[in-house]
């Protein structure tokens, strides 16, 4: 009887010490999972945070968040929904802990992203103004950057922030040098958007950017961009570009690629405090569909099955692509053309 009390009594300091531990306890799990952060382990990081959250540990709560919120970018609209307002509820209540990145973070859910001059009370100034008190000194960069919206994003843009860039690449006035600049910083920070629209807008430029141009086309489709992937697809496919040579194994490797479901947004950019809380960049606001560059990758790839072209024979498969290409009039017309070509096997 005393036995099973003692370990019952044991049990239960094990449970007490695990839900609320010593500071110190929770400072290193904060630095492991930090650890985990720079590493690229998200997923495993994000387990720790959740254990910091049932710790009751605001900077754990407010990095569970932020991670999980992250992991949301490419799922369901309903998903990333859902996880955008469970992080702005928690942040809330984590910077009112003390948390200032957690007010940063709602922050750049609010960069207002025109051209006016800004209100004196709009969103952003409301919870930068609040992460500036709560020690961001970031923060405190943005509220003096300018009266302009664009002031705040060049600041973030000069910080390496992606989404500041592409914002900052839009803005009608840029030459041409400018945009492109724009387009590498966010290109350089990661994001798969930026490395295809620049690898793309460098071959409309000139010959001279063909290489520099390859070089982004490649990363992103490497990546899982649909669009350059289709694009590097037509390249080897019929020569364009800087293709000079036809290479039809490495067509039908980008082809592939660019039939995966396809990537829209690119995360934000992590940055972790001395404190090791998460502070995410801009937010993903645009994005582009790859309208036609799927179905034309099903289209071309479909073509080289019919034909044995470098691939062994799959009429089968074909005729899926085909499917897959839509309503487009030559997609309609080969499958057409390969419906009654297979029912005339069949009658022979």
């Amino acid at each position: 009887m005393i036995g099973r009390i003692s370990a019952a009594l044991v049990a239960i300091a094990l449970l007490a010490v695990f839900v609320f531990p010593p500071e110190f306890v929770r400072v290193w799990e904060r630095a492991k999972a930090a650890e985990l952060v720079r590493a690229g382990s998200l997923e495993q990081a994000q387990w720790v945070y959740w254990v910091l959250r049932l710790q009751r540990d605001p900077i754990g709560n407010s990095n569970y968040h932020a991670l999980r919120y992250r992991a949301s970018i490419n799922a369901g609209r309903d998903i990333r929904k859902e996880a955008t307002k469970s992080a702005i509820g928690a942040w809330k209540k984590t910077g009112a802990a003390g948390v200032g990145a957690s007010y940063w973070n709602i922050a750049m859910f609010s960069v207002n992203y025109g051209q006016d001059n800004r209100k004196e009370r709009d969103k952003n100034t409301f919870w930068l103004e609040r992460a500036a008190k709560a020690g961001i000194g970031d923060a405190d960069r943005l509220l003096n950057a300018g009266n302009r919206d664009l002031d705040r994003v060049r600041v973030l843009m000069n910080d390496g922030d992606p989404g500041a860039a592409l914002t900052w690449k839009r803005d009608s006035g840029l030459s041409l040098t400018e945009k492109h600049n724009a387009l590498r910083i966010a290109a350089n920070a990661g994001h798969l958007q930026a490395m295809r629209e620049l690898g793309w807008s460098l071959i409309l430029n000139s010959e001279s950017e063909y290489q520099e141009a390859e070089k982004w086309l490649v990363k992103a489709a490497e990546a899982g961009e649909t669009q350059a992937a289709n694009r590097l697809g037509n390249c080897h496919n019929h020569k364009f570009y800087f293709c000079r040579e036809r290479d039809v194994t490495e067509a039908i490797k980008w082809y592939e690629i660019a039939l995966r479901p396809p990537l829209l947004f690119t995360p934000p950019v992590i940055t972790l405090d001395a404190d090791h809380a998460i502070r995410l960049g801009t937010m993903p606001r645009w994005y582009s569909k790859p309208f036609g560059h799927q179905e034309n990758a099903a289209y071309e790839l479909a073509r080289l099955l019919i034909n044995g072209d470098g691939i062994e024979q799959d009429l089968a498969r074909a005729e899926q692509l085909l499917i897959r290409a839509g309503e487009w009039k030559k997609a309609k017309k080969l499958l057409s053309e390969l419906t009654a070509q297979q029912e005339s096997l069949k009658d022979s």
